[in-house]
């Protein structure tokens, strides 16, 4: 479960002036403690548009740890992050 305290990646200011839609798909990996330890770019659409946007943000981001017989472990998911 995501912390309510991540923030959504911005469009760049180009893009957003442009009305420019799309999204970013990324692979995240999540450590025993919720924290984000590896982001990796799978799909994005318009490609390069929102990618810096979201590897400003999406490292900081926290998670709930993710849980396997009572225990918290690493996890890995993806994400699609949508600019409208």
């Amino acid at each position: 479960r995501p912390s309510p305290d991540n923030r959504p990646p911005r469009a760049p200011k180009k893009a957003a002036q442009r009305g420019l839609t799309g999204f970013v798909k990324v692979s995240l990996r999540i450590d025993k403690t919720g924290r984000v330890t590896q982001v990796t770019i799978v799909e994005s659409e318009p490609e390069g548009v929102f990618d810096e946007a979201v590897m400003e943000v999406v490292p900081k981001w926290s998670f709930s740890p993710a849980m396997y017989k009572g225990q918290p472990v690493d996890l890995r998911t993806t994400q699609r992050i949508v600019f409208r």
